[in-house]
């Protein structure tokens, strides 16, 4: 019974673990209001 719990969340934890892991962002657009007119 172990072993088929353990193999239930195994893929489920590497999944989240997976998704959860981001690259920080290398540029970031710069925020400014521009008036037109």
């Amino acid at each position: 019974m172990f072993t088929m719990f353990a193999g239930r969340v195994g893929p489920l934890a590497i999944a989240y673990a997976v998704t959860l892991y981001r690259e920080p962002d290398l540029f970031c657009y710069q925020k400014g209001k521009m008036m037109i007119g």
